[in-house]
């Protein structure tokens, strides 16, 4: 009795041990990604914002897009903007 209870205890101590040791690798993963990408975004940022132009809402998905690189299609008169030719054809 008492050692399927301490087999038990075991388990859940090596689990919850396993589970910090890839809770600390994913963070240091996650932390160097941003690390490497943060210095890109910063230099080229307003020079990103200043190039997209005018943003429009894609009404299939939600992802807003640039008006110049965008898929365009009329409806009822007016242009409605895709991200993807998916979602256009969803739309």
């Amino acid at each position: 009795m008492f050692r399927y209870a301490f087999e038990l205890i075991g388990l859940l101590i090596l689990f919850s041990v396993a589970r910090t040791v890839i809770t600390w690798v994913l963070r240091l993963l996650a932390g160097s990604v941003q690390m490497a990408s943060a210095p890109r975004e910063q230099a080229g940022s307003t020079e990103t914002l200043q190039s997209a132009g005018e943003l429009q809402k894609d009404p299939v998905c939600g992802t807003f897009v640039p008006v110049a690189s965008s898929l365009k299609r009329m409806v009822a008169g007016h242009p409605v903007y895709f991200c993807s030719p998916e979602c256009r054809d969803r739309f």
